[in-house]
């Protein structure tokens, strides 16, 4: 980010556009545990297979879909005792413990009541809602942090980030959206892509014929 920043600055421009926002806007989220709730499985499997071929093989489709089938159909008192067992303890207290962080300085500046506001914005468990998952992501403190983060590296160089990504009407637009339009045939984003073919260049002429499919 900072050597794109850098480059804005040299050709002299005084404002970019940042799309670190769109990746949670247009997230697609719990699709594919949706999509085997609804029993479209041939859909899912296709999709993580797609997504494996996207990521290049960075992760296993077949992987993928045991967490997806897990999280679909496993109780969730299940899943949070299998979640507890993992940690064998409070993550909070873990985390603290594992941190370089002062124990005095942490007990001063109450990390601990921090750390367990930050937990209570995790997985909102399973939901048939897109939309809600949707604003769940774009409430959560790391888009917030990551803005924020991303302004202070820009103002650095005498810059001005614009975020297009986080206008309320496109986030409630982005909200509505069903999983399909954000994920289709393994790409991410799907409706983006869609409708900036023919409008930015692109490196892959995969792309636009894929989605068309």
């Amino acid at each position: 980010v900072s050597a794109v920043y850098l480059l804005a600055r040299r050709r002299g421009l005084k404002a970019v556009l940042d799309g670190i926002d769109g990746d949670t806007v247009l997230g697609e989220g719990s699709h594919l545990t949706r999509l085997m709730q609804r029993g479209r499985w041939l859909t899912a499997r296709r999709e993580a297979m797609g997504l494996s071929r996207f990521w290049a093989g960075a992760f296993s489709a077949r992987r993928e879909l045991a967490r997806n089938t897990y999280r679909a159909f496993a109780p969730m008192r299940l899943q949070l005792l299998v979640r507890r067992l993992r940690t064998q303890a409070d993550p909070v207290r873990v985390c603290l413990e594992r941190s370089v962080i002062s124990g005095d300085f942490a007990r001063r500046i109450r990390l601990a009541e921090r750390l367990a506001a930050l937990a209570a914005h995790g997985d909102g468990g399973r939901s048939l809602d897109p939309g809600a998952e949707s604003v769940r992501a774009v409430l959560h403190p790391y888009l917030t942090v990551g803005v924020e983060r991303y302004g202070r590296t820009a103002a650095a160089l005498g810059l001005e980030p614009r975020h297009p990504f986080l206008d309320c009407r496109l986030v409630e637009l982005c909200a509505a959206l069903p999983g399909d339009q954000k994920l289709a045939g393994g790409w991410p984003k799907a409706v983006l892509r869609r409708a900036m073919a023919g409008k930015l260049a692109d490196d892959d002429p995969r792309v636009v014929e894929r989605l068309a499919g």
